[in-house]
């Protein structure tokens, strides 16, 4: 082969790369994952939630309809995610790790199927430098065609609005960041960020930077904070916290208590904080379990008991997970 040849041949290859889904992620690795989103994906939506109007325009089949008579205009979806995807959509400006997937189900009218599935996967270093490295794909209402994939300029412009959360909207899990009901996603599990708690007190508040992005300036022993949640599935979960706290401020006794909003006994459980060598250096910590006898409306709480050092702790979030068996 002549040096011309094997330049030819280098450049094809390298055009290939640049063009070519991400290894594993051909349109039949899509279409499985969508087809067994049941089986294969977690379901962040725990009910239905509404789609941005504008956007559901965009996100539609062509149809010659005026806009007040478009059903599309009052769209409800469902989004599922892989293993990558849950942790970051439901954390502000958490970005997303290589290879996650986000996928957005479009109910048709009748809320009884999809009308068609958007997605969007998070490619390797330099895909899409401007765009946070994504490709975005669509598929048909039956999950049997990718009818498009790659730089989609509908939904780069959409989701250029996000940037500051790696171009992911979260509106239907960080809604309103504030004290709005947190529902159970699909699996079962129901995670709490702190972006979603309600705070009484004086000093305690959500803070929002990234590198903090927590619940922090727990300096009053009096302050505390509590979500509301609403639960679906009943059963016995597992109580899992990350926390964060600085060397030396170890040691504070806390109580975290899950009650129903009518006619429930309180769960409690206690637990000591743990010096994990600074306030943002977190932790995963099992605590306890909880059992919900009857879904319904709950009120989970973190308070203080005793106070040892300068401040509490700094709590990222809560999370309840379905003890399997």
């Amino acid at each position: 082969m002549n040096a011309k040849s094997t330049l030819l041949t280098g450049l094809l290859v390298l055009l290939a790369a640049q063009i070519s889904p991400a290894a594993g992620l051909s349109d039949e690795a899509l279409l499985a994952f969508v087809k067994e989103r049941a089986t294969k994906a977690e379901r962040v939506t725990g009910k239905a939630a509404a789609m941005d109007p504008r956007t559901a325009l965009l996100c539609a089949k062509p149809a010659p309809k005026p806009v007040s008579e478009d059903p599309h205009w009052n769209a409800l979806i469902h989004v599922w995610t892989n293993e990558g995807a849950t942790g970051p959509v439901w954390d502000p400006p958490a970005t997303f790790p290589e290879g996650a997937m986000l996928v957005k189900e479009k109910l048709n009218q009748k809320q009884d199927g999809a009308e068609l599935f958007t997605g969007m996967v998070k490619r390797e270093k330099g895909y899409n430098p401007e765009g946070g490295d994504w490709e975005y794909f669509l598929v048909d209402g039956a999950a049997e065609k990718v009818t498009d994939r790659g730089l989609l300029k509908n939904c780069i412009d959409c989701h250029a609005k996000y940037k500051e959360q790696d171009f992911v909207t979260k509106e239907y899990t960080c809604r309103s960041l504030g004290n709005s009901a947190v529902h159970q996603m699909g699996g079962g599990s129901v995670i709490l960020h702190a972006c979603r708690a309600t705070v009484t007190g004086e000093k305690l508040r959500y803070e929002p930077q990234p590198h903090k992005n927590t619940l922090g300036f727990w300096v009053n022993q009096a302050d505390w904070a509590a979500w509301s949640l609403e639960i679906d599935k009943p059963g016995t979960f597992e109580v899992e916290i990350t926390q964060g706290c600085g060397t030396g401020h170890g040691g504070s006794e806390v109580e975290l208590t899950l009650e129903a909003a009518k006619d429930g006994k309180p769960q409690t459980i206690p637990f000591v904080v743990e010096d994990t060598g600074g306030f943002q250096n977190w932790k995963k910590r099992v605590i306890g379990r909880v059992t919900v006898e009857k879904g319904g409306s709950y009120t989970l709480s973190v308070k203080p008991k005793m106070k040892k050092g300068g401040a509490v702790m700094d709590l990222q979030r809560v999370k309840l997970a379905p003890v399997k068996g």
